[in-house]
């Protein structure tokens, strides 16, 4: 994204660690509990990975969490794809293209990572896999009644939860109630953001964090591939496993903790006060230096405060005195973790096969 000629009114700065990343459009972090009262507009950086030919369903379907076979142009699918042992190498949304292919939207970090996974079991199968970054731009839609300022864009009706229409220069996606996703050619960039013009308040990628953070949602980055089985960031919640379509790599495993209710660290929301950002996969540890967790996700609220996802002990109920990688004397709150269940079929067959 060019964000110099999409928004040249606004200055972007750029995240110190990925450089193509917008982290601010000149809004303060000291701004955002003023912004989340507005709606706002905001890029993603996201990875796109195309699995193009006869056997993409097939494939997939016996690599990832997810039902494969409900993949449309217009239906999302949410998944991830695991180790042999049940760890999550990346998780992804996905849905079916206009050329016989179907596209997985990915955490920018690991798109390399994620199509050297799927290629390494890919060698017996009449596919391709490309990565399509490049050719899609993505942009955050949320806050107050941006329902009502989406829908005079649209020629078609708005779409459900995880459901996705395409419109002559975008398609969108609902994500929740005044939440979407837009996605587009760069060079369709502009149109967009002109239909939008005077709508929405543009904002950076740190604010766009917290939206996406405070849903649930914990990406896997690079930092944190094959650290986690599906059920401690609440996946099984949000409908990114299907309990029923039959065996995938690390099905055994995700099954297992299924149906023994095996699993002892769940994804929880918390607010610390901070003065740094923990990344991804920084350990949390009690007073003692007791391994507790670590962190999944994290954004800026302002300042001073940070909010995380972090995957910690059931049983942990003391969230005084915590220890988060360098910073010590954590005295943390535990918020309430926005993970309502999606319309999949995670939990309609409690009966059946499970584990192969």
């Amino acid at each position: 994204m060019t964000f110099k000629t999409l928004l040249p009114s606004h200055h972007p700065s750029f995240d110190d660690i990925n450089k193509g990343r917008i982290r601010s459009l000149g809004e303060k972090r000291s701004q955002f509990k003023a912004l989340l009262q507005k709606p706002l507009l905001g890029p993603r950086t996201r990875g796109y990975i195309q699995l193009k030919g006869p056997d993409r369903i097939r494939f997939l379907q016996g690599q990832v969490t997810c039902d494969m076979e409900k993949v449309t142009t217009s239906h999302v699918i949410n998944g991830a794809h695991c180790t042999p042992k049940g760890r999550v190498i990346f998780v992804f949304s996905a849905h079916a293209g206009d050329n016989d292919d179907v596209i997985l939207d990915v955490h920018s970090s690991v798109t390399a990572l994620a199509i050297a996974s799927l290629k390494k079991y890919a060698v017996f199968f009449k596919l391709e896999i490309n990565d399509l970054s490049a050719d899609l731009d993505t942009f955050i839609l949320a806050g107050p009644h941006t329902g009502t300022i989406v829908k005079p864009l649209c020629d078609q009706p708005l779409p459900e939860k995880q459901a996705r229409i395409l419109e002559p220069i975008f398609a969108l996606q609902t994500q929740g109630v005044d939440h979407f996703s837009i996605t587009c050619k760069p060079e369709d960039s502009v149109s967009v953001i002109k239909k939008l013009e005077g709508l929405v308040t543009p904002v950076g990628e740190e604010l766009t964090d917290l939206l996406i953070l405070r849903t649930g949602f914990a990406d896997i980055t690079e930092a944190t591939t094959d650290t986690y089985i599906p059920q401690m960031l609440n996946l099984d919640h949000q409908g990114f496993i299907s309990f029923s379509k039959g065996c995938y790599t690390g099905q055994e495993i995700v099954a297992r903790a299924h149906y023994r209710g095996a699993v002892k660290r769940r994804m929880q929301h918390l607010s610390c006060p901070l003065s740094t950002l923990p990344p991804p996969g920084t350990p949390i540890s009690n007073a003692q230096g007791k391994s507790l967790g670590s962190v999944a996700s994290a954004a800026w609220v302002d300042e001073s405060h940070v909010e995380l996802l972090a995957v910690l002990a059931d049983t942990l109920t003391d969230y005084a005195d915590l220890q988060m990688g360098d910073s010590a004397n954590i005295c943390a709150r535990r918020l309430d973790l926005n993970d309502s269940d999606s319309d999949s079929d995670s939990d309609s067959d409690s009966d059946s096969a499970g584990a192969s």
